[in-house]
């Protein structure tokens, strides 16, 4: 039988509401012009009403009054942590957590409802009142995984429980009308029949979709398409697959975690199976009329914003969910280091690929790059490390690898401080085997549970060089100071044209610029298409 962990309660607090009426008056006076101070006040009044005596139906209603405006102010409230680089600073973090401890005393308000029923009381719905359990407890993870933030194993634990609850009750597929929760793209509210089983399941597929690697807009699409395509799907007990079929994924109810690949001779009696031959068909499908012309409103995806290409994220999912492989190629553990040092930045990157610090020519300055945006960052020249200063750049920061292919690597930063980082930032990476600097683009950022930073990086093709950029060319009038840059010459027997990283506000079709190599050698370029565009860098052709 399941057992909830609530306090006491107590018959001192005084929340400013105690029934259904109060609180719509209350909440018809209640001002959302300050986001921080509503989110405040609604945590207070949360905690309050979490603690006082009151029937289980009382209780409901008042948490079904207050449930749209707590939607609408968690949605302005998480803004604060948009584009947030990691590990966040601690004024960042604390947003992080106020965000999930609102939506904790929303679960445990229905937490109390349901304990209630465990004791006697039949006033409510039993599966309406773990669906919003299941619910709150979804959005908590929500959270973490938006922030990029490992969950906490105790809301898998306390997620796994409820479900397992309600597969005893044999109420796990029953629906419910659901007329109220604002979720979905854009945060407007969606009327929809649910069920407990359909709750856990979007939370499983949520989370295997590694959303760490997505864009909020991604992350927030991919909620609105779960709560369509997550309605027929179904947990198993046992675990069937055909030839060419896109493999299962299990859940342990016992466990810690999320979806995770199915393991031979693993199958418990805590152990679930979800199949994923129909959602495998299903994206395939949409891919297949979507590279056809259609559009994604008529092939059932809805309002896309304009800058997600819908084709290559569908085929991300179905990796994710139905290929059975990880993100990163799989690794290649033979003769690998276990151990890498790593500088960010188009100018860090130059100053350890020349072996000199970028300096900037022009009269009157006598401070190089580097110096004066280590100060804009830091507040002096130095850097909180492990690792040893070298004399002209940011110190290397030590990871150790954990897994490693041609292609890309996944790595785990040994120190808790450092440079924070972000998803589509440049990186060089220097093998303590090699000494050579390979040169890649962050895929994903998150932090683990010891507060340690996890990333990982699709190395670029080509062995990087440094250069320096110049407008100033014969051909090409201009203002712009010099600026570093990173050459890859042309592969090819791979077929690999050449390509330049340079600053994000350098690019123009057909701009002419002049070069300066290692060697002090100059040439004349003109670039022609952006290949890609980071976050303080752009990868273009020329010629």
């Amino acid at each position: 039988m399941l057992k909830l962990s609530l306090e006491p309660l107590d018959n001192q607090a005084n929340p400013a509401f105690k029934d259904a009426a109060s609180c719509a008056r209350w909440l018809s006076q209640f001002q959302l012009t300050d986001v921080t101070l509503a989110h405040a006040t609604l945590l207070t009044q949360l905690y309050q009403l979490n603690r006082m005596p009151l029937p289980s139906d009382i209780r409901w209603e008042i948490l079904e009054k207050l449930s749209d405006t707590i939607f609408l102010v968690q949605a302005d409230y998480s803004k604060k942590l948009l584009g947030k680089k990691l590990p966040l600073l601690e004024k960042e973090f604390t947003t992080l957590i106020s965000s999930v401890m609102l939506w904790q005393q929303m679960s445990i308000g229905y937490q109390r409802c349901l304990q209630a029923q465990l004791d006697g009381e039949k006033q409510l719905n039993v599966v309406e009142v773990c669906e919003r359990c299941l619910r709150y407890n979804q959005l908590q993870i929500f959270e973490y995984l938006q922030a990029c933030y490992e969950v906490d194993a105790v809301l898998w634990q306390q997620l796994h429980a409820l479900y397992y609850f309600t597969e005893e009750l044999g109420i796990q597929a029953q629906e419910i009308r659901d007329d109220h929760s604002l979720q979905g793209i854009n945060k407007k509210p969606i009327k929809r029949n649910i069920s407990c089983q359909t709750t856990y399941i979007q939370t499983l597929l949520m989370n295997r979709a590694c959303p760490h690697e997505l864009s909020r807009k991604k992350f927030q699409l991919l909620e609105h398409w779960l709560m369509q395509w997550c309605h027929d799907m179904t947990l198993y007990f046992n675990v069937a697959t055909g030839h060419g079929d896109a493999p299962p994924l299990a859940v342990d109810l016992a466990g810690t975690q999320g979806l995770q690949a199915v393991q031979k001779g693993a199958q418990n009696s805590q152990q679930r199976y979800l199949a994923m031959v129909s959602i495998s068909k299903l994206i395939r499908a949409k891919t297949i009329l979507l590279q056809q012309g259609q559009s994604p409103q008529q092939v059932g995806l809805g309002e896309v914003p304009s800058d997600v290409n819908c084709v290559e994220f569908l085929n991300y999912l179905h990796q994710c969910w139905c290929e059975n492989i990880n993100n990163v190629e799989t690794p290649t553990q033979s003769d690998i280091a276990h151990e890498t040092q790593a500088c960010y930045g188009l100018e860090e990157i130059y100053t350890y690929l020349a072996n000199k610090p970028f300096r900037l020519k022009s009269k009157g300055i006598d401070m190089d790059v580097i110096s004066r945006k280590r100060i804009a960052m830091f507040g002096s020249t130095q850097l909180i490390s492990d690792t040893p200063t070298t004399n002209f750049g940011q110190p290397l920061e030590a990871y150790e690898i954990e897994e490693e292919s041609p292609l890309g690597v996944k790595l785990l930063r040994k120190s808790l401080a450092g440079v924070r980082l972000t998803r589509n930032q440049i990186i060089a990476l220097r093998s303590s085997t090699s000494g050579i600097f390979k040169v890649g683009v962050i895929k994903s950022a998150q932090v683990t549970y010891t507060g340690q930073l996890a990333i990982s990086v699709r190395h670029l093709p080509g062995l990087a060089q440094a250069v320096t950029l110049d407008s100033k060319s014969p051909r090409t009038p201009g203002t712009k100071p010099p600026a570093a840059a990173i050459l890859f010459p042309a592969l090819t027997e791979v077929g690999i044209p050449a390509s330049l990283l340079i600053p994000r506000d350098w690019f123009q079709p057909g701009l002419e610029l002049e070069i300066t190599n290692q060697d002090n050698n100059k040439f004349i370029v003109r670039l022609g298409l952006s290949a890609e565009k980071g976050l303080d860098f752009e990868r273009v052709n020329f010629t």
